[in-house]
């Protein structure tokens, strides 16, 4: 039994918090092999044994036969029984959950070799409360993952044939050219791909638990069935092989997620295999069409955001760079003990958590070949390491001990004095603004983009903007932070400081 977080032993405590890094835990979150682990009461020392499924006390509580002291499994001081060594407690864990110690690349295959050939297992070893995010996580890498891989086979394979036709024109034919938007149309090919079976899996998940509702009475909830889902999931990425019959392989890779999620379903929902199969076959019997329509809408909705121009002058479509932003500031703090960078250009420097686009909003008039900050252009700063890394040290000496907000392009941070890691989530840590030196006051600016302290970020109307600043400023006088001033006020050269 070893912490989440830091992976230290936490046999022999009575505490519920690791003694190395202070994370809490309790016993009832793991699963041991029947038999082998000793719950001692912490009154008395009285050992009982886990003989659930999961190793765990059955009851989880009761009245201890030696002091008549009322304990729960939590409370529970835990030791491996006598003569057994901590491997031999150990269960089949799921990798995915322990893949800050095993690596993402280990993790990965290991992941996918699950899916493949022991979905059951998989499921076992999977705790019913270890939450629905890690599991929608794993899906959505594993389809970022095979998207880059059939984005990279058209780069190639699109880059070869130009090459042939550039060279069957002859000297200054220039043949290659009509093919580099073949090239973009099958890398967006590919992530709409990913994106339809992210959605598709949402929607099979509630078509599946809908009938093992209604045909059986399933021991958890929804969640666990969309766990089942997405851990099974592993088989489908033979639908990113990009070698000849690459559909059969996507129709045998879909079929053989279907079987496994089946086997996985039928585990954590502890119902019976008919049932299970019956849940899992139900949206792909009669979705079949609607799936397919899914798809090419879809695309038709990719390929139409991808090549709309930008609106009329002065209006700025919102992206995700304030999630990218506030997202990288929590990556950064938690890798700092709690503390956020002082100037946004270490979060270029650190690890490359953003590059240089993601501090530009696509229809912004900000330049980053022009925007100065120090001696150097944004642009400059990506592709020299040295001259980023005195730069971000520089700017982030220069920073003001009461800065408030500073600005890196297109980003307002405004994290100064926030708790990153565990605050108040409602607080805001980043706006997405264009750059007042290269764009005229947005008249028609009509969504901002808010990155939060808890890493994810919302957006609200250029109307209700003002109002939810002052919103936002009453919620930083309860944490007796100084008010943030409006993001038009913040450049380069003047970051905003309290008074």
């Amino acid at each position: 039994m070893r912490c989440t977080r830091c992976d230290y032993r936490l046999w022999n405590l009575s505490a519920r918090t690791c003694p190395e890094c202070g994370e809490p835990f309790r016993p009832s979150e793991y699963r041991f092999r029947p038999n082998s682990v000793k719950f001692c009461c912490p009154h008395c020392d009285q050992s009982y044994f886990g003989t659930s499924r999961d190793g765990l006390l059955m009851p989880a509580e009761f009245d201890c036969v030696q002091c008549g002291q009322h304990i729960h499994l939590d409370q529970m001081v835990l030791r491996p029984g006598d003569g057994v060594t901590e491997a031999q407690t150990e269960v089949t864990h799921n990798p995915w959950l322990r893949r800050k110690h095993i690596g993402i690349v280990k993790t990965f295959f290991k992941m996918i070799g699950r899916g493949m050939v022991d979905p059951i297992n998989l499921m076992r070893a999977t705790p019913v409360d270890s939450g629905n995010g890690q599991a929608w996580w794993y899906l959505i890498f594993m389809q970022l993952v095979a998207a880059g891989m059939l984005s990279l086979f058209c780069a190639v394979v699109g880059g070869f044939f130009a090459l042939l036709v550039t060279q069957a024109g002859g000297p200054g034919g220039g043949g290659g050219a009509p093919l580099l938007p073949m090239i973009g149309f099958g890398s967006l090919w590919a992530f709409g791909l990913s994106i339809s079976t992210i959605v598709l899996t949402l929607i099979w998940g509630a078509v599946a638990h809908l009938f093992l509702w209604m045909g059986a009475k399933p021991s958890h909830s929804i969640g666990r069935t969309y766990q089942a889902l997405c851990y099974t999931s592993g088989p489908y990425i033979l639908a990113a092989i990009p070698i000849c019959g690459m559909y059969g392989l996507a129709m045998v890779g879909a079929v053989w997620w279907i079987v496994s999620a089946t086997l996985g379903l039928r585990q954590a929902q502890q119902v019976t295999g008919g049932q299970a199969t019956l849940a899992t076959l139900a949206f792909p019997a009669i979705g079949i069409v609607l799936g397919f329509g899914g798809f090419l809408a879809m695309i038709a909705f990719s390929t139409n955001k991808a090549m709309t121009a930008p609106g009329p002058a002065g209006t700025f479509a919102t992206t995700n760079l304030g999630g990218n932003a506030a997202q990288a500031l929590v990556d950064y703090a938690t890798d700092h003990q709690g503390r956020g960078p002082k100037h946004g250009l270490q979060l270029m420097q650190t690890d490359h958590l953003l590059f240089t686009t993601d501090y530009q909003l696509f229809t912004s008039e900000s330049d980053p070949s022009l925007t100065v900050i120090g001696d150097y252009t944004l642009s400059t700063l990506e592709s020299d390491p040295a001259a980023l890394a005195a730069t971000a040290q520089a700017q982030a000496r220069k920073m003001p001990n009461n800065a408030v907000a500073h600005r890196v392009g297109d980003l307002v941070f405004t994290h100064h004095g926030v708790r990153l890691v565990d605050g108040d989530r409602n607080l805001w840590t980043v706006i997405v603004w264009p750059d007042p030196d290269f764009n005229d006051p947005p008249a028609g600016f009509e969504m901002i983009e808010i990155g939060l302290a808890d890493g994810k970020s919302i957006q609200t109307s250029a109307q209700l903007f003002d109002q939810q600043l002052k919103a936002q400023n009453q919620i930083r006088r309860d944490y007796n932070l100084p008010p943030l001033p409006h993001p038009s006020k913040v450049t380069h050269d003047e970051p905003a400081t309290s008074r």
